[in-house]
C-alpha cells in the first residue's frame, strides 16, 4: 500500500481528562437586564445583553421571540410596518434571542459590526480548544458572504468607528455561506497562543477582499442592502485533542466533510485490517469497527449531534486523525 503522506502535525492524542465548560458567559444572548423593541443604536446592544459588547461605533442588534410583534426586531415574522425593511425571519437555534450583525453594506463604504464577548475564565496558553458559533443569512438581504471569522484576543478590542477591525482571526470560514434557513456551524480547533481572554466575531476583511453573492430573495427594501447575518450559540471548550496528525493526497478519502447523515470512507483496494474510531471533542466514542478486505464503508452519522468530530483510522503500522464537522 502506498504509504500515507503527513503534511502537517497540528495536534496528537495527550491526555484523556478534559473540561466541557463553555468559556462563552451567556453564549445565546438569552441572559438580558431588559428586553428592546426597535432598532438598536450603537450603544442599545451593551445595555441589553448580559456579557456582550459591541466593540465598536456600528450598532449589532438583538432580536427577541417574546416582545411585541409589530416590533422591528421580533422574530421571526415581525409585523413592523416602517420604512425600513426587515432584514429576514429566522427562530433562534436555542432558547429565545439571537444576534446580528451587518458584515457588509454599500461596497466601498468598509462598514462593518461586530459582537465581543469576554470569557470566563481566559483560555490557557498551549491548550487546545474548539471555538464555534452559527450563523444564518438574513433572508431579504441582497447578497451572502464568504470570510466570517472570530479573532482571539488578550485585551479587549475597540474602536471609534464602523471600519473593519484591523486584526486576523484565527477562525475563519472562507466559504460563502448562503443559507437563510437554517443554521451554519463556523468552527476550528486551536492553541493557544497566549492566555486569550476576549472573543470578537464578524467580519474582518475589507471590501475589496471580501467576495460576494447575489440572494435571490433580496427585497429591496430600504436597509437590506449588503450582507447581513444572525448569530446565536457561542461556544468556546477545551478539547481532549491536543496533538492532530492529518493527511495530504491520502489514499483513504474521507466524504463528506461537512457530513449530515451518511459519510463514506474509501480505501485502496489492497488494504486490510483497519480499526475505525469516531471520538466528539470531548473524547466520548460514537463509533467503532474494524475493516478487513473491504475498499469503502458508509457510516450514518444522523444520529450524532451537530458538533466537531475525529475520525481515527490505525493499521498496524500506520494512524491519522482526521477532523469532522457534522450539521
Amino acid at each position: 500500500m502506498k504509504k500515507w503522506l503527513l503534511c502537517f502535525l497540528l495536534f496528537f492524542f495527550l491526555h484523556q481528562d478534559s473540561t466541557t465548560q463553555n468559556l462563552v458567559p451567556n453564549p445565546s444572548f438569552e441572559e438580558n437586564d431588559t428586553t428592546f423593541c426597535g432598532i438598536m443604536q450603537a450603544w442599545d446592544f451593551n445595555q441589553t445583553i448580559n456579557d456582550w459588547q459591541n466593540p465598536s461605533f456600528a450598532s449589532p442588534d438583538a432580536y427577541f421571540t417574546n416582545i411585541d410583534p409589530t416590533c422591528f426586531n421580533y422574530q421571526p415574522d415581525s409585523q413592523y410596518g416602517g420604512v425600513v425593511g426587515i432584514k429576514g425571519t429566522q427562530s433562534p437555534r436555542s432558547g429565545e434571542v439571537l444576534a446580528g450583525i451587518w458584515v457588509y453594506t454599500i461596497e466601498g463604504l468598509n462598514q462593518r459590526e461586530y459582537l465581543q464577548v469576554r470569557l470566563t475564565p481566559s483560555m490557557v496558553t498551549g491548550k487546545a480548544y474548539i471555538v464555534s458559533f452559527y450563523v444564518s443569512l438574513a433572508d431579504y438581504m441582497e447578497s451572502s458572504i464568504n470570510n466570517l471569522g472570530a479573532h482571539l484576543s488578550v485585551l479587549p478590542v475597540s474602536a471609534s468607528n464602523d471600519d473593519p477591525l484591523d486584526l486576523t482571526p484565527q477562525i475563519l470560514h472562507i466559504e460563502f455561506v448562503e443559507d437563510f434557513v437554517g443554521w451554519t456551524l463556523i468552527s476550528d480547533t486551536i492553541v493557544a497562543q497566549e492566555d486569550y481572554s476576549y472573543l470578537t466575531i464578524g467580519n474582518f476583511f475589507d471590501d475589496d477582499a471580501t467576495n460576494t453573492l447575489p440572494n435571490n430573495l433580496a427585497s429591496g427594501e430600504p436597509g437590506t442592502y449588503g450582507a447581513y447575518y444572525f448569530v446565536d450559540d457561542v461556544s468556546v471548550v477545551e478539547t481532549i485533542v491536543t496533538h492532530l496528525i492529518d493527511v495530504e493526497n491520502s489514499d483513504v478519502e474521507i466524504s463528506p466533510n461537512p457530513v449530515k447523515d451518511m459519510l463514506n470512507i474509501t480505501f485502496p483496494e489492497d488494504v486490510s485490517d483497519f480499526q475505525i474510531k469516531i471520538f466528539n471533542a470531548q473524547g466520548a466514542r460514537f463509533y467503532e469497527r474494524q475493516i478487513n478486505q473491504r475498499p469503502s464503508i458508509s457510516i450514518d452519522c444522523s444520529t450524532f449531534p451537530s458538533g466537531i468530530y475525529f475520525v481515527q483510522i490505525e493499521s498496524q503500522n500506520e494512524q491519522f486523525v482526521k477532523k469532522l464537522m457534522k450539521y
